[in-house]
């Protein structure tokens, strides 16, 4: 996502005379020719038009070029380009020249291949590299405060790309950073650089480098705080981004279920009968908002929700009988239903409190595609907070008809089939793809789910509902 604001930036022209940093007598344009040919310009074709970022090639062999996930969130076609050389061996900054190159077909191609919300990074796959291209290594570790360091990237509001800045380093540590707008707001809690040089929307993605060339960060200039205080994605979260990446390359799963996991509940609905469980999914946390089914809720006005308890060794407890004892002492946290839509079979439930561990789930941009694998989650009777993997069988609108309470509910919507075996307690529980975004939410009839559009429509819904009394009162 990119957030609507016009932040000014002051840039260095490419080809400054001779100039030595005063501290470490660091030549800098020699650190500069050094390290340009690693840095990308990124152009993306998105909803509303062509967005703008600065990667770096990180990996040669695999052809891997590493840049901000907020600037490639929804593109239907990336394009990269590394810098080009003239005669005299300076390099080409005038943008024009590298847009026109899109349209021609000259610009270099990119696949996104992994992206990791919550660090706010992701990798391109290039089909091909110049041979000027250069990677470029990542330093071993973070940053010592006061460290020279320098970055280059390609601010969106000036015509020159490669624009060479030198800072120091202010801080490093923890952030909890927000950017984004309106209901697109990305959380990237991380450990952050903290730098003194100035940085605009198209630096995003590019990379901070210290004397030796190394990348000690990745420039973040999607929050409204980086107009001001410039920060950057430290090495140390870029190392564990690729080692995640590694691990999903090999089982998907795997990482699926670490992104997601603290996003499900298991819950809770009081029925006049007997009480019985559902799933749901943590779509908001400025609201504490919760998606889960209609029919599940029956007639019941409120639930008993629990987020996964983690064991001391990371892993999470899955035993049925513990989550049941625990609503029993009254532990288990109070939700109220807000939102019914009946028509799609959904219903938002507040929750009076989040624990620290809860993350709100991701929902995809689109509807998931026939073929594409997809990750269920819910509870089954003895065990909770499983997942079965499977993939999209179909994608369409339906008519279903579910039991819900005394008497059956009539569904009309879109719908995605999935191959994998649904329970009765997986109903409400989300269906997300392999970058784990919401794609769906869980129905029992034939394996069919509630497509994320018919998700974000009942959000929309809801919203629009809320803001009426306020509209009234005016």
């Amino acid at each position: 996502m990119r957030s609507p604001i016009i932040i000014a930036c002051i840039f260095m022209a490419i080809g400054p005379s001779k100039r030595l940093w005063a501290d470490d007598q660091t030549d800098t344009v020699a650190l500069f020719r050094k390290s340009v040919d690693s840095v990308a310009f990124i152009t993306a074709s998105v909803k509303g038009g062509v967005a703008m970022a600065s990667g770096t090639l990180i990996d040669r062999t695999k052809r891997y070029v590493l840049t901000n996930y907020h600037a490639l969130d929804d593109a239907d076609k990336i394009h990269v380009q590394f810098p080009l050389h003239q005669k005299d061996e300076t390099i080409v900054t005038d943008k024009k020249k590298y847009v026109d190159r899109v349209s021609t077909g000259e610009a270099i191609r990119g696949t996104l291949v992994y992206r990791d919300e919550s660090r706010d990074l992701a990798i391109i796959q290039v089909d091909r590299l110049p041979d000027t291209a250069k990677e470029m290594p990542l330093a071993k570790g973070s940053p010592a405060l006061r460290e020279s360091t320098f970055s280059i990237g390609s601010p969106g509001a000036v015509n020159q790309l490669f624009s060479f800045t030198d800072s120091s380093v202010r801080a490093v540590g923890n952030e909890d950073l927000r950017i984004g707008g309106n209901d697109e707001i990305l959380r990237i809690p991380c450990r952050m650089v903290i730098a003194t040089n100035a940085m605009a929307p198209g630096d995003s993605g590019g990379p901070l480098i210290n004397k030796q060339g190394e990348l000690v960060a990745v420039s973040e200039t999607g929050g409204v705080s980086a107009s001001w205080m410039p920060v950057f994605i430290d090495v140390t979260e870029v190392r564990g981004f690729l080692a995640d990446m590694d691990d999903w390359l090999k089982d998907p799963g795997k990482i699926v279920q670490k992104k997601v996991i603290d996003s499900v509940l298991f819950m809770i609905v009081p029925d006049k009968d007997r009480p019985h469980a559902a799933s749901g999914a943590l779509v908001n946390v400025e609201n504490r908002y919760v998606l889960t089914a209609n029919h599940v809720l029956g007639a019941a006005d409120e639930v008993r929700a629990q987020f996964p308890t983690h064991a001391k060794d990371g892993s999470i407890e899955t035993a049925g009988k513990l989550y049941l004892d625990a609503a029993a002492a009254g532990q288990a946290i109070r939700g109220n239903v807000v939102h019914r839509d009946p028509k799609r079979d959904l219903a938002i439930v507040q929750l009076e409190k989040l624990p620290p561990t809860a993350r709100p789930i991701r929902l995809a941009k689109a509807s998931p595609e026939v073929g594409e694998a997809e990750w269920t989650f819910g509870s089954m009777a003895v065990r909770v907070f499983g997942i079965t993997e499977g993939k999209v069988r179909a994608v369409g609108n339906e008519e279903l008809v579910v039991q819900g309470g005394e008497k059956d509910i009539r569904i009309k919507c879109k719908t995605v089939t999935v191959t994998n075996a649904l329970g009765p307690r997986d109903s409400g529980g989300p269906v997300v793809n392999r970058f784990g975004e919401l794609i769906a939410i869980s129905e029992i009839a034939l394996n069919q789910c509630v497509d994320v559009t018919e998700v974000r429509a009942t959000l929309a819904d809801l919203k629009k509902r809320l803001a009426e009394p306020k509209a009234k009162g005016k």
